[in-house]
């Protein structure tokens, strides 16, 4: 039993409604993976047990049965609730995990094969899931199949991390493998099918249907109008299929399902008869095209396929060689075509003709490791053995699938392995009051694992930035002192000479425009100080910009030569943010993408080195994103798509700290996979409280330097930009509802404002301002890094939540109203921001 031949669409069936909601890429990088997120490669990942034999540590042994406890107490239950009709999955204990081998490369193979099953048991909890309602329901907890799991022994905790793992919910982050499915046959009933076709419409499901007269009149019903193909997506599969001289004999060979309805789609139905002289019964040896039927025709005969030539040339050879055959010869050769008929051997090498991007078929050499899975997938007709060179040769264009082979393939270890046997309840049979779940002992309290990292080594201490020219560093308050100088491009070599006296400057603002916080009531007349407030004074009137030339080496000014030779070498504008490419020796090169003119000139003066900007990015809270760059073009993102449900509390619910502690709870389930680098890279208050949760500075440095998930080129809600010679850049990002369960969203019912997205009456709360008030003008409190006075807003407040002093939730408006920022400090910004826009646009060519 292989997880790979279930990653992939099979026709659809309603006695295995789950295997479309598998996950087509395996990733264990999740709270609820933590314990499956081990290394089973080497051999000091296996021990010895008291006979010689190697086997998991029982440590591992351990942690993988109570995974697997707490998920079938789930699956149990949710059967119980309502049997849906279904097999159940075999446990992944069954593939091995807990037996001894004679040798540990044994023992790495079916310890890899029962973790890779643990993504079907996945699979089938979260259709179940999906089915009841349960990960798109806004109002969850109070549903009476969330009361059913609690009330039951569901542990509260590991149903909240199991409801937001990345594994688990519905993302468009995580595509799954869908399935084809016979929309004709499927009911007689057009709302029923239509309401089918919705399910997976709002669980992100693919779904392929075959395209031919009849499914074309079976959409024109009123319900099923809106799930129609396009014109331009009928019209490409129209010249599809015209360029195929011959229709495969299932839509999508080599992945099938059994389906016990007739199929009516024109890719199923019999070739015609000017190629059905080239396909010839499966046979022991392989056979030539055989004559025309009308061999006196005066036609000319049509133009023989490469796998009809090759089965030409290979007759000819075999009419050769059984004509010098030795007797010793002859007898191994028979024993092999004997054989051939049972099975086929390992020994044999297995040979698969495949269409091209051309069009035309061309043959390829199968793995060893995938020849089980190809020789099932083809029916006896499509494969081809030749005995003299112990060789298979398989293509659907040989013969057609048929009912043999559907039978042999219904009788396969597809049912009799993968799945329990199960007698589900006729549709006459009331079900019992309460069912138990299947043969499994009730778990212990779940307790969240430690968050599992990669076996990489973790990126080194970040250096304490140096200082040159400085001579009162300490004068400054805070990380002032290791900021100033990166950030704004400040030299202190002969601050007397180029500055004016201070003259009692008495605006407070002065070191809050450069990120400090605290600020003496008087400033003294020190060089520092001088140096600050005529930049602060000149950036109040963009007519200034050229005079800062006269400050020190100030060397944002649009005529530095450096800077304007960095910026030109690494800098390019695309649609209004700014793609960077340093040089780096990873391959493929990945682009560093920022969103400010301000950060892209910051990234500019940093060190020439992809992870020193990277980090440098991070550390300075600055949002970025580190791409790569792929010719591959995005695919429809799912508008459907809830990927994360909201906190909802009935009217009269007070947001104290009861809701305050859920929220703290729930953004540790939430903060996994893929989220956890994406938050990070946010930049700004999404990111510290990432850091927060995740609580390592090592682990997040080790996080913001790895590459994009290997599913982010999946939904276009990954697209950063589109390059100007064509190619996309893509990186994992969060979504708006991901971004709200992070900063404390949660909405409370009122009897006044109706929210249009939930049909009901809600107001919106925050334990901290909301991602569009952050994100927009408005909010002043985060500028374009993270400060000094940012961290002491996020101290003080997470001081306040933990200590006695407990600061209520706000509505959108009042945290505008509290973060509204001085006409100085925001002429301040907006300059600066627009010197550095002067300064790139002037290097760039």
């Amino acid at each position: 039993m292989r997880l790979s031949r279930y990653q992939k669409p099979m026709w659809y069936h309603r006695h295995y409604r789950f295997l479309p909601y598998v996950p087509i890429h395996t990733q264990f990088y999740d709270w609820i993976c933590a314990p499956l997120y081990v290394s089973l490669s080497k051999e000091e990942n296996f021990v010895k047990n008291k006979d010689g034999f190697w086997m998991l540590p029982e440590s591992t042994v351990e942690r993988w049965d109570e995974l697997l406890r707490h998920v079938n107490w789930l699956i149990g239950w949710l059967f119980a609730y309502k049997p849906p009709h279904q097999r159940l999955v075999r446990d992944p204990a069954e593939l091995g995990y807990r037996k001894s081998y004679k040798t540990w490369n044994a023992a790495s193979v079916q310890a890899q094969r029962s973790r890779d099953w643990f993504v079907m048991v996945f699979a089938s909890a979260t259709w179940l899931l999906a089915e009841y309602g349960v990960l798109t329901d806004v109002d969850r907890e109070n549903q009476e199949v969330w009361k059913w799991l609690l009330a039951h022994g569901v542990d509260k905790g590991f149903l909240h991390a199991f409801i937001n793992s990345t594994i688990v919910n519905i993302t468009p982050s995580l595509p799954r493998a869908g399935c084809f499915m016979n929309v004709v046959g499927y009911s007689t009933d057009p709302d029923q099918t239509a309401r089918q076709l919705n399910r997976f419409l709002v669980n992100a499901i693919p779904v392929w249907i075959p395209w031919n007269s009849q499914t074309r009149s079976f959409f024109s019903h009123s319900s099923l109008r809106k799930f129609q193909p396009s014109a331009g997506l009928v019209q490409s599969f129209e010249l599809t299929r015209a360029r195929i001289a011959k229709p495969l004999s299932k839509p999508a060979l080599p992945a099938r399902m059994p389906n016990n309805e007739p199929s009516s789609s024109s890719s199923v139905q019999q070739t015609s008869s000017s190629s059905s002289n080239y396909h010839q019964p499966a046979s022991l040896h392989p056979s030539a095209p055989s004559a025309p039927a009308t061999a006196t025709a005066t036609a000319t005969a049509p133009a023989l396929k490469p796998w009809q030539l090759h089965l030409q040339k290979r007759a000819d050879a075999r009419d050769r060689y059984l004509a010098k055959e030795t007797e010793a010869q002859r007898q191994s050769r028979e024993d092999r075509e004997n054989y051939a008929l049972r099975s086929y051997s390992r020994k044999s090498e297995v040979y698969i003709w495949e269409e091209s991007t051309s069009g035309v078929r061309e043959r390829k050499r199968v793995n060893k490791k995938e020849v089980d899975e190809v020789m099932s997938n083809y029916g006896v007709d499509q494969k081809r053995y030749d005995s003299v060179n112990d060789e298979w040769d398989i293509c659907s264009e040989f013969g057609d699938w048929t009912e043999r082979d559907q039978e042999a393939w219904d009788d396969e270890e597809l049912y009799l392995d993968p799945f329990v046997a199960f007698n589900p309840l006729s549709d006459e049979e009331e079900p019992p009051a309460e069912v138990p779940p299947p043969q499994s002992e009730q778990p212990r309290s779940y307790t969240l694992p430690e968050i599992a990292v990669d076996d990489s080594p973790l990126s080194p201490p970040h250096d304490e930035d140096l200082f040159f020219g400085w001579e009162h560093p300490a004068e400054l308050p805070g990380t002032m002192p290791k900021r100033i100088r990166r950030l704004f491009g400040l030299e202190f070599g002969k601050i007397e000479e180029t500055c004016p006296p201070l003259d009692n400057f008495a605006s407070k603002l002065l070191y809050r425009a450069f990120g400090g916080y605290q600020q003496p009531q008087v400033l003294e007349d020190k060089p520092i100080n001088r140096l600050l407030s005529a930049i602060f004074q000149r950036l109040q009137h963009p007519r200034e910009f050229p005079h800062l030339n006269g400050l020190a080496a100030f060397d944002l000014a649009p005529l530095s030569p450096g800077l304007k030779h960095t910026i030109s070498a690494l800098v390019t504008v695309v649609n209004g943010v700014y793609v960077i490419s340093p040089p780096t020796v990873r391959n493929p090169a990945p682009h560093i993408v920022v969103y400010t003119p301000e950060a892209a000139v910051f990234a500019c003066r940093l060190d020439d080195d992809y992870d020193a900007i990277v980090l440098a990015l991070y550390h300075n809270g600055i949002r970025f994103n580190a791409c790569y760059e792929t010719e591959q073009s995005p695919l429809t993102s799912n508008k459907h798509l809830l990927s994360v449900v909201p906190a909802m509390y009935r009217k009269g619910t007070q947001s104290n700290r009861r809701i305050y502690e859920d929220y703290v709870q729930v953004r540790k389930y939430f903060l996994v996979g893929h989220r956890r680098r994406a938050a990070l890279l946010r930049g700004g208050l999404i990111a510290r409280i990432a850091a927060e949760v995740i609580g390592s500075q090592r682990e997040c440095e080790r996080l913001v330097l790895q590459d994009p998930s290997s599913t982010a080129h999946f939904s276009s809600t990954n697209v950063i930009v589109r390059l100007p010679n064509g190619n996309w850049l893509y990186d994992d990002v969060l979504l708006p509802s991901e971004k709200d369960c992070l900063l404390g969203i949660h909405f409370i019912g009122s009897p006044s404002r109706p929210h249009s997205i939930y049909g009901q009456t809600y107001d919106v709360w925050c334990w901290w301002p909301r991602y569009n008030v952050l994100e927009s003008n408005k909010f002043g409190i985060y500028s374009w890094f993270w400060d000094d006075n940012n961290e002491n807003f996020y101290q003080n407040r997470t001081n306040q939540f933990n200590n006695g002093v407990f600061p209520g939730a706000k509505r959108v408006k009042g945290w505008l109203d509290t973060s509204k920022v001085a006409e100085p400090l925001r002429r301040f910004q907006e300059n600066y921001r627009l010197l550095c826009e002067t300064a790139i646009n002037e290097s760039l060519p």
